[in-house]
């Protein structure tokens, strides 16, 4: 049986660490070792006592073995035992076993920011790919959770949207020549064709009412 309760004795001071393993004692061994080393052990006090005594300072020892459910009750057996979880007599963080409460965990590092070469890389790879249904929902799901109740201010709506706004040159520029030479559907054209008619019809309904207004009323 290679699972059970071990712990970190400290040769010079005589405190502990206990811990349980249940999936063996050498890789929790294994894992201990490689955490100390780098100085990246979630147990602070084991840690600075390692960095503070040296690695030759410690032993780790098997405190009993037992079946991997009973782990963690052995394991508060012993920490009650030597009394693990008080400064003065271990290295313990936590009082009850299996309890992360007191750990220190690795602070994720923020991430590089994405050069331009990089970008166009997944620009080209993402070119022409198409979303299944079942990703098209998770995305819908995910919009839907984030803008319900969402109430935008008047500047916000300003911003988004397209009334009135005109591009510049350049950006026209840029639109004719995405367009150019590309091969439309039949129900894209039709789309095009419907939208391009609304649009014409608009602007003779604006071009009347602004005309209508140009007409001084004569009274009889």
């Amino acid at each position: 049986m290679d699972t059970g309760v071990y712990c970190w004795h400290n040769l010079k001071t005589g405190k502990r660490y206990v811990g349980s393993a249940a999936r063996s004692f050498r890789y929790r061994n294994k894992n201990h070792l490689s955490e100390l080393r780098r100085g990246r052990s979630p147990c602070t006090y084991l840690q600075h006592a390692w960095n503070k005594y040296g690695e030759q300072a410690f032993y780790f020892c098997i405190l009993e073995r037992c079946l991997p459910e009973e782990c963690l009750a052995r394991e508060q057996y012993w920490i009650d035992y030597y009394r693990s979880a008080e400064s003065r007599y271990g290295y313990n963080c936590s009082s009850v076993a299996g309890s992360v409460l007191g750990c220190r965990w690795k602070r994720k590092t923020p991430k590089p920011p994405v050069s331009d070469e990089t970008r166009c890389k997944l620009s080209v790879a993402g070119t022409g790919r198409k979303h299944t249904e079942i990703e098209k929902n998770k995305i819908a799901a995910s919009m839907l959770g984030k803008l319900t109740g969402r109430v935008l201010t008047e500047e916000h709506k300003s911003k988004i949207s397209w009334l009135g706004r005109e591009h510049t040159e350049e950006t026209k520029a840029k639109m004719s020549a995405s367009h150019r030479g590309k091969v439309f559907s039949e129900a894209t054209r039709l789309k095009m064709s419907e939208s391009a008619k609304l649009r014409r019809e608009r602007e003779k309904i604006e071009r009347s009412v602004e005309e209508r207004e140009l007409v001084p009323n004569f009274i009889a």
